[in-house]
C-alpha cells in the first residue's frame, strides 16, 4: 500500500512539474523567416542539428557563438527532425551494437 502512494506521489509531482516547464514556454516568431543568408532550415537540418546538440552544448559553454537549434526554421519539419536527430543518440549504440 505504501509503494502505491509513493509512487502515485512521483508521477503527480512529475506531471506538476511538467506543466510548469511548458507554462514557460515562449512561441518562436522567427519560424519561417529566413536569417542573415536568406536560409531557412527544415528537416534533414533538424535531424543533424539534433544528433549534434550534444557536442553542441558542450561547445556552447566554450563559444557564445554556438548554438544548440536554430531558430531560423520550418517548423514542425524541422522540430520532427531534431527530435529524431535527438533520438539516434539512444538508438545508435544498440543499432551499431557498441
Amino acid at each position: 500500500m505504501k509503494k502505491e502512494i509513493l509512487i502515485a506521489l512521483l508521477w503527480t509531482v512529475v506531471i506538476i512539474c511538467l506543466i510548469l516547464f511548458v507554462g514557460f514556454a515562449k512561441h518562436n516568431e522567427l519560424v519561417g523567416i529566413p536569417n542573415a543568408k536568406n536560409h531557412i532550415f527544415g528537416f534533414w537540418f533538424g535531424v543533424a542539428q539534433g544528433f549534434l546538440s550534444v557536442i553542441a552544448l558542450i561547445g556552447s559553454f566554450f563559444n557564445k557563438g554556438i548554438n544548440i537549434y536554430e531558430i531560423h526554421n520550418t517548423g514542425f519539419g524541422y522540430n520532427a527532425g531534431f527530435m529524431i536527430g535527438i533520438l539516434l543518440w539512444g538508438i545508435s549504440p544498440k543499432f551499431f551494437k557498441i
